[in-house]
């Protein structure tokens, strides 16, 4: 007679060889005969969780735990099968519990240390893979997640290095890649990012993400011009998304009625750098020309205040449960006649939903660079984004209005102050761009500034700067342009918006960035008081500054080569009266500017979308 033991082993043996009918019969027979039996309980339950039976799995796990509490793989089973389930703070107990009866148990401690990731608990979490590191440090996915908690914490260079280590263990993990191109660009290392993501997108040619951030990291790049930009997006779409057949619209094609225009901007229609942009065009809309309609993936618990100013403005409809071609057939039935896409490639872009083509016309505003792809017909631009130089670079037709950008500093905001030179007694440059914008030809420039001014400082302020890796490598970086280290003050974002354009009172002549300009950054600048030096680039996204600084008049900060740059910021920190005056009138300047006004910019492009839905009636009737 077969005993209870010979019966486990049997069970086992089967399980371990993938016969899970044969090893759930041995496990039910043995647990007839013996139902508090703690190993095949345990057994029995990976089983279920192998399956899918979470619930199941966490039942003979807790069954087990409860007639063997000092076993600790009894406390990581059901760890693993309450975390299939959804129940992480649950998981997390067990798990810890299996980490105290077993402390150089590695597979407890690593599953802690994820449940906390995943909970948001990242110093825990951090502690725990530091631990199972010293355990163990040829675990590769210890390293990638101890990168990803650095990222997410705003601590690139820590988050480089563990990256880096994981890449040594394992070359042939692109997630790794990927996520080392976005600490590397995070810190301002642009070209070595983009050969992380591009090393990411060999290693993993379907995954859409490495490749989508490998073409957004080239618009950071001083070697990648317009022509790399556009050809990108082309392979881009020609490998993700292929033109395929359309089928007709049933729009009704009359060139004078309301149209239907549909705004895609992913998660952003929140407190957010585009709403800056965004809202006083859909608020300025003209109720009687268009109907709005807002696509938003944003998570209802994500929603705010500005969220719902933008609800108040536009038939709000959530979409986030629904994937790219759930959202395109659901935007073909609401028959919307002219799509506006406003974040291109960005992180939880629609452009595969875009490439089914839901609506007539698409375009995009505001304007990063060419999609290098079929799905937009038009990018609306003003001739100072998009000279016709840089035409033959888009894949879209230019349709052009007066001025391509709107502000709204959307709420109160502090006052602008007199200049701090006054009573500092020396200028301060700053800016306030993030680290990634700031290429290695803008530190080597402004570090000509502070030659050209030498009582001057320097102040950069960014999120990845409360890092102290990333403030030792941008000291280095202008160390090795004779800049000491007395001469700068790098300092983290504040949290707070109204103190963030506070440190504007701190600043006398802002610094734009390249190749990669500020664009909300600019008008804030402004609208704070201070005067803007930006270098006109050769990208869409190295023009935004001549494109505002036109806008609201100053051209005095236009530059048109670094020369030209370091001359205009010299002669502004000469002129401290120049200051002063600036400081009591560019508020009022870009307040009546083009710029701050929102109707006159949504009549702009209420009539580029006239024009664009003319073309396309009579095209539809032509056929």
């Amino acid at each position: 007679m077969q005993t209870v033991a010979d019966a486990l082993a049997q069970a086992v043996a089967h399980h371990r060889a993938g016969r899970l009918d044969e090893a759930a019969l041995l496990y039910r027979q043995i647990l007839n005969v013996a139902p508090d039996h703690a190993d095949a309980l345990n057994l029995r339950g990976i089983l279920r969780l192998q399956r899918g039976d979470a619930a199941g799995a966490a039942a003979d796990a807790a069954h087990a735990v409860a007639h063997a509490p000092d076993v600790a793989p009894f406390r990581t089973s059901l760890g693993k099968a309450l975390r299939a389930q959804g129940r992480l703070p649950e998981a997390a107990a067990s798990f810890d519990a299996a980490v105290r009866l077993a402390p150089e148990a590695v597979e407890p401690r690593f599953l802690l240390a994820a449940c906390y990731q995943a909970l948001g608990r990242n110093d825990e979490a951090v502690r725990h893979y530091a631990a199972v590191a010293a355990l163990n440090p040829a675990i590769d996915g210890v390293y990638v997640n101890l990168g990803a908690l650095f990222n997410a914490d705003g601590r690139p260079m820590q988050a480089v290095a563990a990256l880096r280590q994981a890449l040594a263990l394992n070359p042939g993990n692109a997630g790794a890649a990927n996520n080392l191109g976005n600490a590397l660009q995070a810190s301002g290392q642009a070209e070595e990012a983009i050969e992380a993501y591009a090393r990411a997108a060999a290693l993993a040619p379907d995954d859409i993400v490495a490749s989508r951030n490998h073409i957004l990291c080239l618009n950071l790049s001083e070697r990648a011009g317009p022509a790399a930009i556009f050809d990108a997006g082309r392979r881009w779409h020609d490998r993700f998304a292929p033109s395929r057949p359309i089928p007709p619209y049933d729009n009704e094609p009359d060139p004078d009625r309301r149209l239907r225009v549909g705004y895609l901007s992913g998660r952003m229609f929140r407190t957010h750098t585009l709403a800056n942009v965004m809202m006083p065009l859909i608020e300025g809309h003209d109720a009687a020309a268009v109907e709005v309609t807002i696509y938003s993936d944003l998570p209802p618990a994500q929603e705010d205040a500005i969220s719902a100013r933008f609800g108040r403005a536009a038939c709000w409809q959530r979409t986030g449960n629904l994937d790219d071609r759930a959202l395109a057939a659901h935007i073909r039935a609401d028959r919307i006649d002219v799509l506006v896409d406003a974040i291109g490639f960005v992180e939880n872009s629609r452009l595969l939903a875009l490439a089914d083509k839901p609506a007539p016309i698409q375009v995009t505003i505001p304007l990063m660079a060419t999609s290098g792809g079929h799905s937009l017909d038009y990018v609306i631009a003003d001739e100072h984004l998009v000279p016709p130089a840089l035409e033959p670079f888009f894949s879209e037709a230019v349709e052009r209005v007066p001025f391509a950008y709107r502000f709204d500093p959307l709420g109160p905001t502090p006052d602008p102050t007199p200049p701090p030179a006054l009573s500092r007694g020396h200028v301060t440059f700053g800016s306030m761009n993030t680290l990634s914008k700031i290429g290695p030809s803008a530190i080597r420039t402004w570090a000509r500034i502070l030659r050209a001014v030498p009582s001057a400082r320097l102040m950069v302020t960014a999120q990845a700067l409360a890092d102290p890796g990333s403030r030792e490598l941008m000291l280095r970086r202008f160390a090795t342009e004779g800049v000491a280290a007395e001469r700068l003050e790098l300092r983290g974002w504040a949290a707070d918006h109204q103190h963030h354009l506070a440190i504007y009172n701190e600043i006398d002549v802002a610094l734009d960035s390249f190749p990669y300009g500020g664009v909300t950054t600019t008008c804030e600048a402004l609208w704070m008081g201070v005067p803007v030096v930006t270098l006109v680039g050769d990208r869409v996204l190295g023009r935004y500054g001549l494109s505002l600084l036109t806008a609201v008049g100053f051209r005095h900060g236009i530059a048109r080569d670094t020369d030209a740059y370091v001359a205009s910021a010299a002669a502004l920190a000469a002129d401290l009266n120049r200051l002063a005056e600036l400081r009591r009138t560019l508020r009022l300047a870009i307040a009546s500017s083009p710029l701050c006004d929102g109707r006159q910019a949504a009549r702009a492009i209420e009539q580029s979308f006239r024009r664009i839905w003319r073309r396309w009636c009579r095209a539809a009737g032509a056929a």
